[in-house]
């Protein structure tokens, strides 16, 4: 029967990976997880087998990596990642082991990258995107885990490039492209996963004729348009 610090289980270097304190064969007290160069890794504390408390990891350079808290063997209440450098990464928090309300993700310069919504899980409510200088580079809603809503994507400068609608997750109703100058580029009604109706296509500000555009949707009739173009937000 174990009881006091123990040694769980070692690298084949030899060096220690996992120790922690036992009472009758129980985990209970500090617990200590490290990586195979000897740094420490995980610090937990149990009570009577479940983990209890604040915990952390740290990268095998010694850096604090993430830190939360458990309450009977869950995650619950603000859980917070960093960058190696000590930045904040993402802020977010937990309810029953589960990701729950608001969770912001950084770039390492400080500015927001990701702000999103949840609900035990699952994406629920505005998600916004933004490039590393600050401006917003995309704005869109979930509900319950599935795209929902208006979908409007930004250039670098701000201006509005694409805006959609979306409904479970489907591509429906109005869809506009628009130049960098924020001139409309292309217009359509998208009607299911196959038609669209209502096709328009612009030169800087000039429609071009009603003969192209009818030829432009019997020509993309059948092909879908992408929800979210790939972007780079750097």
């Amino acid at each position: 029967m174990k009881n006091g610090l123990h040694t769980i289980e070692y690298y084949p270097n030899g060096n220690i990976k996992i120790e922690g304190y036992f009472v009758n064969d129980i985990l209970h007290g500090e617990h200590k997880e490290y990586h195979e160069n000897g740094m420490l890794f995980q610090l937990y504390n149990y009570e009577e087998g479940r983990k209890e408390g604040v915990y952390t990891n740290y990268y095998d350079t010694g850096e604090l990596e993430m830190k939360g808290v458990y309450s009977n063997n869950q995650l619950v209440g603000p859980h917070t990642m960093y960058y190696p450098n000590g930045q904040i990464e993402c802020q977010g928090f937990y309810k029953n082991d589960q990701p729950h309300g608001k969770c912001t993700e950084y770039f390492q310069n400080g500015n927001i990258q990701i702000v999103i919504n949840q609900i035990e899980g699952r994406l629920h409510g505005q998600q916004l995107a933004y490039y590393k200088n600050g401006v917003l580079a995309r704005e869109q809603y979930f509900e319950n885990g599935v795209l929902h809503g208006p979908i409007k994507i930004f250039n670098p400068k701000g201006i509005l490039i694409m805006e959609m609608t979306v409904q479970n997750g489907k591509n429906r109703g109005p869809f506009k492209k628009y130049y960098d100058n924020g001139s409309l580029m292309f217009s359509c009604t998208q009607v299911n996963d196959f038609y669209r109706k209502d096709i328009k296509v612009f030169k800087k500000n000039k429609q071009i004729d009603n003969a192209i555009s009818t030829k432009l949707s019997y020509m993309f009739g059948s092909e879908p348009i992408s929800l979210i173009p790939y972007m780079d937000y750097d």
